[in-house]
């Protein structure tokens, strides 16, 4: 079952009232968002389990698909308020920085709405929600996925 999203906002005029954005105008400004939680990784959820300890609450919030990103990455905080421990440093190179060591966290993330879920066994922490955002879709994720963006509609498909 795809995915289908028609993007709408809401800005408010000087008088007070509000009026509708045009979907082109959102997605562009937006870009291509979609809601997902994310939650530890299977693996740690069954640990968690066979050691009677709680397994905390997925996290939902806006992810960006980023086709510019190599991997999937997650908010550093999202990863530690789960209790995931990182697995890994990585290096890398962002459009504002030249290079980075990045802690790398095993998440499971899924689409809101769908029945869409994903491993991301090697998300990279990084500072994401001073942007609005808990994740970006990296094209680790998005080799699953046909993507269609159709900026003259306003709208974004993600199918199988």
């Amino acid at each position: 079952m795809p995915l289908h999203l028609q993007y709408k906002g809401l800005a408010q005029r000087p008088d007070g009232s509000t009026t509708e954005l045009p979907a082109p105008f959102v997605l562009r400004t937006r870009g291509p968002a979609v809601e997902i939680a994310v939650a530890v990784s299977s693996e740690l959820e069954q640990s968690l389990s066979d050691a009677n300890q709680p397994v905390r609450a997925a996290i939902t919030g806006l992810a960006l698909i980023d086709t510019g990103a190599v991997a999937t990455c997650v908010d550093e905080t999202v990863a530690q308020q789960l209790g995931v421990a990182p697995i890994d440093v990585v290096r890398i190179s962002s459009a504002s920085h030249a290079q980075a060591d990045k802690s790398v966290y095993p998440v499971r993330l899924r689409l809101l709405g769908t029945t869409i879920e994903v491993a991301a066994s090697r998300a990279i922490g990084v500072p994401l929600q001073p942007q609005g955002f808990i994740a970006l879709l990296g094209r680790d994720f998005l080799e699953r996925f046909v993507l269609i963006y159709n900026g003259p509609a306003g709208e974004m498909t993600l199918g199988l």
